[in-house]
């Protein structure tokens, strides 16, 4: 659940637009920031997921194809990215968006833990990837990046 601080911050005057927001975390994030009133838009391919959150405007693209034809129009005061696999991923997310982005939060837990050694239970103190590599590069990325 958001923080009554984070819940306070968002209105129904923001505008969310969540990439891959139907499963794992995703889904946490979309039932909070509907809960708090933000007016969220989902973009994924369509597969998974697709009986929840029917109120919400759905846009369909394939990020491992590239296709972000359904983010060329509208704008956003915030980007959550939970389903950038790639550093390609989030490039072309970000340069399909152009600055009609607030802000561009990604998300992945993949891009900073090391692999070897992480079993279910594994908590945040498990050792970490040194900076540098495919996915941690996509997070190096949006850092360096303004939308």
């Amino acid at each position: 659940m958001m923080s009554e601080r984070l819940a306070s911050a968002v209105s129904a005057s923001m505008r969310i637009l969540v990439l891959g927001g139907t499963a794992f975390v995703g889904r946490a994030i979309v039932e909070d920031a509907v809960r708090t009133g933000a007016e969220v838009t989902l973009f994924g391919r369509g597969k998974t997921g697709t009986e929840l959150f029917p109120e919400l405007v759905r846009l369909v693209g394939d990020r491992d194809t590239g296709d972000y034809d359904a983010l060329r129009d509208g704008s956003w005061d915030a980007v959550v990215d939970v389903s950038g696999y790639v550093p390609r991923h989030v490039g072309q997310a970000m340069d399909a968006l152009g600055d009609r982005a607030g802000r561009y939060l990604f998300i992945s837990s993949h891009a900073v833990y090391e692999h070897a050694g992480m079993q279910p239970g594994s908590t945040e103190d498990a050792p970490r990837r040194p900076p540098g590599g495919s996915v941690s590069e996509a997070m190096h990325a949006v850092s360096r990046r303004r939308i």
